[in-house]
């Protein structure tokens, strides 16, 4: 399997990562991003999830709980195959390790405007009551992020998350 893309801008993309200039009172550079680019399908999942758990294994996290970064992916992706049939045949999706936890990024270079950290919260027991099937994904990926950010710039969105982990 190929490693992940690394770029030291932390910036999506393939390249090798420039070598580090360091000067004592400077600041540190932003670690790098992971990205890779998956193909625009449901069936891009099990090699998503294999990429995650590769990602933790290299970063000395084998034994964290990834689960709830699986879910939040799969979220966030699920929708931009479903709500953008006819968008690039791929997705940008990029790893990063941050202080005390891991920044998710998807990239769908080419996508409606739709913002979705403005989608209204969920109001469970008006969901409960009416049975409703769905629907609970961008919920669900609030609740689990520490951050959540979007940015639909040039034509495209961007979508940022943070979770920090307790190693």
């Amino acid at each position: 399997m190929a490693r992940p893309s690394e770029t030291p801008s932390g910036e999506p993309g393939r390249g090798t990562p420039a070598p580090s200039h360091h000067t004592a009172g400077s600041p540190l550079p932003a670690p790098a991003v992971l990205t890779r680019p998956f193909g625009r399908s449901f069936a891009s999942l099990d090699g998503i999830f294999a990429w995650v758990e590769e990602f933790f294994g290299a970063e000395g996290w084998g034994a964290v709980d990834h689960s709830t970064i699986d879910l939040i992916i799969e979220e966030l992706f699920t929708n931009m195959v479903r709500y953008n049939p006819d968008g690039p045949a791929t997705v940008e999706i990029g790893l990063r390790r941050v202080p005390g936890g891991v920044e998710i990024l998807l990239v769908d270079p080419i996508a409606p405007l739709f913002d979705v950290t403005a989608v209204a919260p969920v109001d469970s027991e008006t969901y409960r009551a009416e049975k409703r099937v769905g629907g609970l994904g961008l919920h669900l990926v609030r609740q689990f992020a520490d951050e959540f950010h979007y940015e639909h710039r040039d034509g495209g969105s961007r979508i940022t998350v943070r979770k920090n982990l307790e190693a």
